[in-house]
């Protein structure tokens, strides 16, 4: 079900002419599950800490301008790959959930980047619908990533239990 949505988001907002254009299908409630998988996930529907709904706030507002999800997107592959180069040590859930909260992190800056560079006042926040697609893409990358890391971690525990 999900899939489809997701699908259905990434179909309708390559058909958007500009930046107002993504920034209504950013607030429409079929498509918003699109923008913000592992938002929800951590920081609204089952935060692990009680102080992660801080967490956001203080993250949204630390947000100055678009370079901050370049610094999130180089974060991501470096951790990443530390993961997978500690070959012979087990990948454990914990670092999955960093890996999650970097992706969270990153979703939280292009809805900032979305709501508000559609506003003719803030110039650090401009962004073309295009620049938006892109930055999807990555995010997509890093799910991408981040399922797989899943995957050999589940099969580590399988394995050792056999």
């Amino acid at each position: 079900m999900l899939n489809y949505i997701y699908e259905n988001a990434k179909k309708v907002l390559l058909e958007q002419k500009d930046i107002k254009g993504v920034a209504k299908v950013y607030t429409h409630h079929d498509y918003k599950p699109y923008f913000c998988i592992y938002t929800f996930k951590h920081f609204v529907h089952n935060p692990k800490k009680k102080d992660q709904r801080q967490d956001y706030n203080d993250y949204y507002r630390k947000i100055k301008d678009k370079s901050e999800m370049d610094i999130l997107s180089v974060c991501f592959d470096n951790w990443y790959d530390a993961c997978l180069n500690d070959e012979g040590k087990k990948i454990y859930r914990s670092q999955v959930e960093d890996l999650e909260i970097i992706i969270a992190k990153f979703e939280i800056s292009v809805c900032k980047i979305i709501s508000i560079g559609k506003s003719p006042l803030d110039s650090e926040y401009k962004c073309s619908k295009d620049e938006i697609i892109e930055y999807m893409k990555i995010r997509d990358t890093m799910i991408e990533k981040v399922k797989k890391l899943e995957t050999q971690t589940v099969e580590y525990y399988r394995m050792m239990e056999d």
